[in-house]
């Protein structure tokens, strides 16, 4: 949880039914969106979600069960569409008026590559693929 100037920590426990309407509230008052984080636990799960104006942060506080929907804030705060599509993937969460859903491919690719994921950063993948089929080449032509 983040702190404000202060050190103090300003949080509001909320509902999923209520979610929209809060973070609709905090964007007409100026915050924007930080980010939102997720703990899993036998009952469901726990969702924060983080927001800052200036030097205040407010964290919305919200229990979700397992296999409910959770309406998202990505049409409100558009960056939120990055972390809910990285909480379905990671969590099996399922978000309902998502502006952007990666359909659970938000980092798989559509087509194996094989290449260790930290090799991987910045490269082209179609650049990774020719170069594979160019060394699968080599090695029969031997």
């Amino acid at each position: 949880m983040l702190l404000n100037q202060k050190g103090e920590t300003v949080e509001k426990q909320i509902t999923p039914d209520s979610l929209v309407a809060e973070a609709q509230k905090l964007m007409d008052n100026g915050y924007r969106f930080i980010i939102a984080d997720v703990f899993e636990s036998e009952e469901g799960f726990e969702l924060l979600y983080e927001f800052g104006k200036d030097f205040d942060v407010i964290t919305l506080r919200m229990k979700a069960a397992k296999g409910a929907e959770i309406p998202s804030i990505s049409p409100i705060f558009f960056n939120a569409l990055l972390i809910e599509n990285e909480n379905q993937d990671l969590f099996g969460l399922k978000y309902k008026n998502l502006v952007v859903d990666f359909g659970g491919r938000l980092y798989v690719a559509l087509e194996g590559v094989e290449a260790a994921p930290q090799s991987m950063a910045g490269i082209d993948v179609s650049l990774v693929k020719k170069w594979k089929n160019k060394a699968d080449t080599a090695k029969r032509e031997g």
